[in-house]
């Protein structure tokens, strides 16, 4: 008769174990991971998010504006499941952020980082806000569409990209932006015109024009309620989306709030990452600047930014990596977790109905988790740059 693997054997050694236990020990972690998510965030899974969804499931997309009536994949998953709309948005919000994190998970170990360096990384995703907010927030389509990206993203690093144009095919349908992986897949084509992967012209038209063909007969078949007529639509949304952004707190105060809250002190992992970063470095800043453009065209920049969230963990795994190959203490990482899942809860305090006082204690805590995460990951930084310099040196 067979053993079982004892469960902390499982966790001292995931090299020995079978592909399908290394995946059931992820799925475990991060389902625990959301659901700590669930108890820090105020108000997780309780507040309605964009109210025109609703109106797709309880009509039709046609009954909402065009920013809305072309996202028709997760109001179509909601309406057939044998549920109210609530408990709907609740199972694809669940379950979409479960499959990203583990389109995650699998595209840093296409990407070579360690087993539980990944882990430690997308743990670290889940407590950002490009996951915590719409654990807080169910009814929207950015989880999904999310995971479109990452899993579009993986086919175009393995170079099928035939596979990938098929993703982002699909993504296109519960959110448009999956079609900024294009310029993205073209530039890895055109890369590797020389190699054994070379397309031929057709191919290579054929794989754009299929999304980019999907993309447009989804606005020939939704006419929704109202659509942008003219340039002067443009200039005065964009004046709306710069008073809404800037009149508050100025632009300098509006940005580093938007630092702080998108990844705090994340993005000092993801810079020092970033310098030890040898491969794919045009993608990881290919998604940070387009999530800093959108900014420029939507009244919620953490949103916008939180879209360039593969460009922030890629470099990040990178460096948790370089920190595990010290062999430094556990508390270094451990101290990481925790102090993300203290910034996802400040971060997500809505605080703004907070009397004065209340906000000056939210803010000095916000600021002081910002601190000693980039302090912690500057201290790593330097043991890491030591380090390389003995072998060197050897």
């Amino acid at each position: 008769m067979r053993r079982f693997t004892p469960i902390h054997k499982l966790f001292e050694d995931p090299v020995e174990n079978s592909p399908m236990q290394k995946w059931l020990i992820v799925i475990f972690i991060l389902s625990i991971t959301i659901a700590a998510v669930y108890l820090v965030v105020p108000k997780a899974f309780t507040e309605g998010g964009d109210p025109y969804y609703l109106v797709m499931v309880q009509g039709s997309p046609n009954d909402v504006p065009a920013q809305w009536a072309y996202r028709i994949m997760v109001p179509a998953l909601v309406k057939v499941l044998p549920f109210s709309p609530k408990i709907g948005f609740f199972i694809v919000t669940y379950g979409a952020t479960l499959l990203l994190l583990l389109a995650m998970f699998q595209l840093l170990t296409e990407l070579k980082i360690s087993y539980w360096s990944s882990i430690v990384t997308v743990q670290l995703l889940c407590f950002s806000f490009s996951i915590a907010h719409y654990l807080s927030v169910w009814g929207m389509v950015d989880p999904l569409a999310n995971f479109f990206i990452v899993y579009a993203l993986i086919y175009i690093i393995r170079k099928e990209y035939a596979f990938a144009s098929c993703i982002i095919s699909l993504g296109c349908l519960a959110k448009e932006t999956t079609l900024f992986l294009l310029p993205l897949l073209f530039w890895n084509i055109l890369k590797d015109k020389k190699g054994h992967n070379q397309l031929s012209t057709v191919q290579t038209i054929f794989i754009f024009i299929v999304p980019l063909s999907i993309w447009f007969l989804l606005r020939m078949a939704v006419i929704p309620t109202w659509d942008i007529q003219n340039i002067g639509f443009f200039r005065e949304a964009w004046r709306d989306i710069w008073m809404h952004n800037t009149k508050d707190y100025g632009l300098l105060l509006r940005i580093a709030r938007e630092v702080t809250r998108t990844y705090g002190f994340l993005w000092i992992s993801a810079f020092l990452g970033f310098r030890f970063q040898r491969e794919r470095k045009l993608e990881s800043l290919y998604f940070v600047i387009v999530g800093i453009a959108l900014c420029l065209v939507a009244r919620s920049w953490t949103r916008m930014i939180s879209w360039g969230f593969v460009g922030i963990f890629i470099p990040s795994a990178i460096f948790i990596d370089k920190v595990r190959q010290l062999k430094s203490p556990p508390y270094i990482l451990a101290s990481l977790v925790i102090l993300a899942l203290l910034q996802c809860w400040l971060s997500q305090i809505g605080y703004e109905r907070l009397p004065q006082f209340e906000q000056g204690l939210l803010v000095a805590g916000i600021l002081s988790v910002f601190c000693i995460g980039a302090m912690i990951c500057v201290f790593a930084y330097r043991k890491i740059v030591n380090m390389d310099a003995v072998e060197d040196a050897r």
